[in-house]
């Protein structure tokens, strides 16, 4: 299957892929998440109306809005993402912003 065959090469593009196939995220959307957007507990993704990520990207929506993660594997990616690729003190799971009070690594 072709999504099999995309899957796999690195938990960011796992990710990113999977919040947008699994969970109608449009590209924009997706780089503009931040780490308090994801609610593992209720398997759910808050889509907000940003403006501050580093390179302009911004989604299409002027709206927030719940959006439900149904596949367990969309999560598992997102989670994997965050714990061992993510780089440290950055807001946005997707190189979203810096932290404040943090030191650059």
């Amino acid at each position: 299957m072709v999504i099999n065959e995309m899957l796999g090469r690195d938990d960011t593009s796992d990710a990113a892929f999977l919040l947008m196939l699994d969970g109608g995220l449009r590209p924009g959307e997706v780089l503009s998440l931040h780490l308090d957007d994801i609610s593992y507990g209720r398997r759910r993704v808050t889509v907000r109306e940003r403006d501050d990520h580093p390179r302009g990207a911004r989604g299409k929506s002027r709206t927030e809005r719940a959006v439900d993660l149904h596949e367990p594997r969309t999560l598992d990616a997102v989670g994997r993402y965050v714990m061992h690729e993510r780089r440290a003190g950055l807001v946005g799971p997707f190189g979203c912003g810096r932290a404040r009070g943090r030191q650059r690594p």
